[in-house]
């Protein structure tokens, strides 16, 4: 299987991905596999109560992929989890499936059984739990989607908690056992004890039943915790308005990781819209820009992707993007580069901008305006004469005159002071 990059948001347009790869071997319908072992399996329907799912399969059916039609769907909810999820992920592996989407912390399961039947993920980092070599370039057979918000998102829910609870002196948290020993726990447990508070932690299981749910909030009372943090796990959102209920019973402020809780009377939630992801899900980097467009935003925007052709750059840069980056990029370069465009913004007025034009030759603002239309080196010497060769060599002239180091930057100066290019005649 190709190496594929994690994208930033998932839904059907992950799962569509490895799919789309198995139609062109086959047009037989296809075999998608859910391993959500926390979830009823009534809620991994088109139709079923769970927004998110209902996203999830209106982008499936927007790219193209139909259950009943190309799409077979066989769903492994809790009511299949009897001998726990590495039974359970076994089961599906042994069925080989063309695709298997995989909701919340079982990835890791799912590497030791296959490196063949391609995997779909909702995860935190992908690279830390192993299942990625990394963002850019993940390998072997998982791609999906990285949802981390960054561990310091704890600290900064210790901060709202005791902005909302100043008395605070013990922190409950109410987590699944499953992943209570991975990164995202142990930065929880750091972020605690920077704050100088002890932890009362209550484990549920996979399944775990109302009377399990309230026996760990009662427990978390008992040991004199005086508010909780409900860590994120389908489990927890899977009872997050039982939770929210006992909780408030219990007279304890919460502070949530998804929205239905705060829905259903509890406290407060703080992180990434579940919903919002799989309704989005697909959504490129220039859809979301058009988006963002049509809703006035001026945010500057930096693309990363991991492939780039250069109509596509000047679309975008020529709609307003800084700039556009090919992964993989370090986050001090890019701290690096936005302070470079920055910068600039600054230096390039449009007399600035018009100056440099000036000392193109006819031969230079030739090349320039055929580069600012997107056309490449190839098409450019066949337009204009030359070899490839020798049109880098413009290019290259061009870039150190216009004083910019990216074709993102060249186009984004151009379309500011409203450039229009020559017409098709040839530059003597």
């Amino acid at each position: 299987m190709r190496r594929r990059d994690f994208i930033s948001l998932l839904g059907g347009a992950a799962v569509a991905w490895p799919l789309a790869g198995a139609a062109q071997q086959s047009t037989n319908s296809k075999r998608l596999a859910i391993f959500s072992p926390s979830e009823p399996s009534a809620d991994l329907h088109e139709h079923s109560e769970s927004r998110k799912y209902r996203a999830f399969f209106a982008e499936l059916r927007r790219l193209g992929w139909i259950e009943g039609q190309n799409l077979k769907v066989e769903r492994y909810g809790r009511e299949q989890n009897v001998s726990g999820p590495e039974a359970l992920a076994t089961e599906i592996v042994r069925s080989n499936p063309d695709v298997i989407h995989v909701v919340g912390p079982g990835a890791v399961i799912f590497k030791k059984l296959t490196s063949r039947i391609s995997i779909v993920v909702i995860t935190g980092d992908p690279v830390k739990q192993g299942i990625a070599e990394s963002l850019a370039h993940p390998g072997g057979n998982f791609t999906g989607a990285s949802i981390d918000a960054g561990l310091s998102i704890h600290g900064k829910r210790i901060e709202l908690l005791r902005e909302m609870v100043p008395t605070m002196s013990k922190l409950g948290c109410l987590a699944l056992r499953f992943s209570w020993n991975g990164p995202s726990a142990a930065a929880l447990r750091a972020a605690a004890e920077t704050a100088g508070l002890p932890l009362a932690v209550s484990l549920l299981e996979f399944g775990s039943s109302e009377a399990d749910v309230r026996a760990a909030v009662e427990s978390i009372s008992r040991n004199g915790a005086n508010a909780v943090m409900v860590v994120d796990s389908p489990e927890t959102h899977q009872k997050g308005t039982l939770i929210a209920r006992l909780v408030g019973e219990a007279k304890l402020p919460a502070i949530f990781t998804n929205v239905e809780p705060v829905e259903a009377g509890g406290l407060m939630a703080y992180s990434f819209d579940l919903i919002e992801v799989h309704k989005h899900a697909g959504m490129s980097g220039p859809e979301l820009q058009d988006r963002l467009i049509e809703l006035g935003s001026t945010l500057p925007i930096i693309f990363l992707t991991g492939y780039s052709d250069i109509p596509t750059t000047v679309r975008t840069i020529k709609a307003g993007g800084q700039d556009f980056l090919i992964k993989p990029v370090l986050s001090d370069q890019l701290l690096a580069i936005a302070h470079h465009n920055a910068v600039l913004n600054l230096k390039h007025t449009r007399d600035v901008v018009l100056s440099h034009i000036a000392t193109l030759t006819p031969r230079e603002r030739h090349v320039f305006d055929l580069v600012i239309q997107g056309k490449t080196n190839k098409e450019i010497a066949r337009a204009i004469g030359g070899s490839e060769r020798t049109i880098k060599v413009h290019r290259h002239r061009v870039m150190e005159k216009m004083q910019v180091q990216s074709l993102a930057q060249l186009v984004s100066f151009a379309a500011r002071v409203g450039f229009v290019a020559f017409d098709n005649q040839q530059t003597p």
